[in-house]
């Protein structure tokens, strides 16, 4: 009786679970059917999305793989949110365009910007920002306040950037936005999991305060050249990957949003995206799971709201990232490089628009260098990227290892869809370069896009610096002394930094020529650059320089003999007429093996060097050192200095 029973359970077993991979068939098919007939009638703006938890679950369930029935139907309950999500757009639907652009974060307070971002009007975490006389620094884990009220120079304040009572030695905080009298610090956190929103409050007298602190659910994504987080207005922006499980409840790999509690262990997750905010390629839909190995994630969330509210847009789609914010939209470039033989799937564009619209995709090929590959030229109404051969991503140290034959995408908006359709062959053009050389920086400026090219690790070979018109027409070509280190905007040219014979080569390029050349060389003798972030770079244009050609700008350098040192010197450089000359340094007086008492954060990955120029002042932020520069004569004089660290010792009078 006993050995029947179990072969009658057995048999009902085997039933049930042929029925529910059947039904889980059928659902994928049906989805895929759907998708195809959108597609097909012209009604598909964008990627399909699921309708439900169970499309969902159905579709992300591996074939053969068991699962426990309650975790088959725990979607039939309604989503867990603390914000709830908004139906999703139909495919039919026209949606009206919101550009978001930077007036509204200029609007938000009379603080001018003292961050070097890529986009305009779009804020990148960093760790150096300004709150109306005060200077806000992130450093180690812990935000100090410095105030430069009536021409002084004074530490007012001090906190940790986590929790209070929170064990944060797990933890990273490398970022930092502030919109009014809110300062956000970003990090990530080994020991609770996830990215780690803290929020903070500062006041009129420069004072800090704990506001709260939350977590969003995602993978490590953190890279050694772009940031993790954006601001526009009072809206935060994210983008998190985060590699499916295939084990347990998939829908526990779906965007969360948790609030820290004093004493709970572990973030508690709750849903801030229902599965209508899933979408999906329709080749990797069509493809099946095996297709998909991760999430793709962009999070909005309202800055000033008193309870921290996010909401979540979902893109399932291949391993390896590389993203860039624009001022409307978050692209997102996954998949491997140029497609080879026998691999099933191209690497795919995301577009999601900010304003809430249905995401889109495009098939490509090769991949981008870093943020910088990418270039939105709104005017023309398409994306402009450098593709390489050999791609590695945006993980941490990946873009150091980019290399190959570089092509310049020139891609409509148009081209975004469901994901079905490639980017045609028209819209690449190849740009000159080795075949196995490595891609070290790049950038668009002026309507064209620089690059340099290096030779392949132990290889032998030229450096270079590549200047090619984004339209079509010549190239040039500029052999370099060193590794190219560095490009920014001057003006209306370009300043490449490079490694010269014992020198930082600072070199000038005319973009406004039809041809460009080389108009400016500029030697630091016994110097390197010593930060290689973007932010570690400013360039303040004189009031009355028409075209940006007269101006200040300020780099960090180091003695290039000298190795391990804790700070760099601040390198100024004056540019008149298009020319630039030395201008002097500020630099640090730093006792070696300050105590700091650290306790997180403990290593600085996104430098410790900014210069800063606010309201006609000139600083340099070195370490724990704020120093301030007269920029008045023919050289920068030091004026007043203050070490606003722990530990620090007493001022000394005078300088």
């Amino acid at each position: 009786m006993m050995a029947g029973g179990m072969e009658a359970m057995m048999l009902t077993w085997t039933i049930l679970r042929a029925l529910r991979r059947a039904a889980a068939a059928l659902a994928m098919t049906l989805a895929a059917a759907a998708a195809a007939a959108a597609v097909e009638d012209g009604e598909a703006d964008g990627m399909p999305n699921f309708e439900s938890d169970e499309a969902l679950l159905a579709f992300l369930a591996p074939e053969g793989e068991e699962r426990d029935s309650a975790a088959v139907y725990y979607s039939t309950a309604p989503a867990t949110t603390s914000v709830p999500p908004p139906p999703p757009p139909p495919p039919a639907a026209i949606m009206e365009r919101v550009t978001v652009t930077g007036t509204r974060a200029a609007a938000a307070g009379a603080d001018e910007s003292i961050t070097n971002v890529q986009v305009e009007g779009v804020d990148e975490g960093g760790i150096v920002k300004v709150s109306g006389d005060h200077l806000v620094i992130l450093r180690r884990g812990r935000l100090f306040t410095v105030s430069v009220a009536d021409g002084g120079l004074r530490a007012v304040d001090s906190i940790d950037a986590f929790p209070p009572g929170a064990d944060a030695s797990g933890d990273w905080y490398d970022e930092m936005l502030i919109s009014g009298d809110l300062i956000v610090v970003v990090g990530y956190s080994y020991r609770r999991g996830g990215t780690e929103i803290n929020r903070f409050r500062i006041s009129a007298a420069g004072g800090l305060s704990f506001v709260d602190s939350h977590h969003l659910r995602s993978d490590d994504y953190y890279s050694s050249r772009n940031y993790a987080s954006r601001l526009i207005g009072e809206e935060l922006i994210f983008y998190t990957p985060r590699y499916l499980r295939r084990w347990g409840d998939p829908l526990a790999s779906l965007p969360g949003l948790s609030r820290w509690q004093p004493g709970r262990d572990g973030p508690q997750y709750q849903r801030i995206a229902a599965a209508q905010d899933v979408f999906i390629p329709a080749p990797l839909l069509a493809e099946g799971p095996r297709a998909v190995q991760a999430t793709h994630t962009v999070t909005r969330c309202d800055l000033a709201a008193a309870e921290l509210s996010c909401r979540a847009t979902v893109v399932l789609g291949q391993e390896g990232h590389n993203f860039f914010v624009a001022q409307d939209a978050v692209y997102v470039w996954t998949g491997p490089g140029w497609r080879r033989r026998g691999q099933d799937s191209a690497p795919l564009l995301y577009r999601l628009p900010l304003d809430g619209g249905r995401p889109g995709a495009v098939q490509v090929q090769g991949g981008p260098v870093d943020q910088f590959s990418f270039n939105a030229n709104d005017a023309a109404q398409r994306l402009e990227v450098l593709v390489t051969e050999d791609s590695r991503g945006a993980g941490m140290w990946a873009a150091e290892f980019a290399r190959g034959r570089p092509a310049l995408l020139r891609l409509p908006l148009a081209r975004f869809g469901d994901g079905s359709r490639a980017a045609p062959d028209g819209d690449y053009r190849l740009l000159p370069g080795e075949a196995g050389a490595r891609i070290t920086h790049n950038r668009f400026i002026g309507g064209r896009v620089l690059y340099g090219q290096s030779p392949r690790f132990g290889g032998t070979g030229q450096h270079s610096l590549v200047a090619a018109p984004v339209d079509d027409g010549a190239a040039a070509v500029f052999e370099l002394p060193g590794m190219l280190q560095r490009i920014e905007p001057l003006g209306r040219d370009a300043l490449a930094v490079a490694d010269g014979r014992d020198a930082a080569l600072f070199l000038t390029v005319d973009l406004a020529a039809r041809r460009p050349a080389i108009i400016d060389r500029y030697a630091e003798r016994g110097a390197r650059q010593a930060e290689s972030r973007s932010h570690g770079f400013f360039y303040r244009p004189d009031a009355d320089s028409a075209g940006g050609d007269a101006g200040l700008l300020g780099l960090p350098v180091v003695n290039s003999a000298v190795r391990g040192v804790e700070s760099a010197s601040m390198l100024f450089l004056r540019r008149n007429t298009r020319r630039l000359s030395d201008y002097g340094r500020l630099s640090s007086r730093a006792r070696p093996g300050q105590n700091d008492r650290c306790v997180a954060s403990c290593v600085d990955w996104y430098g410790n060097a900014r210069p800063v120029f606010l309201r006609g002042r000139v600083f340099a932020l070195l370490g724990y050192e704020l120093v301030e520069g007269d920029a008045s004569g023919a050289a920068i004089r030091e004026t007043q200095r203050i070490n606003f660290g722990p530990g620090a010792p007493p001022p000394k009078p005078g300088l």
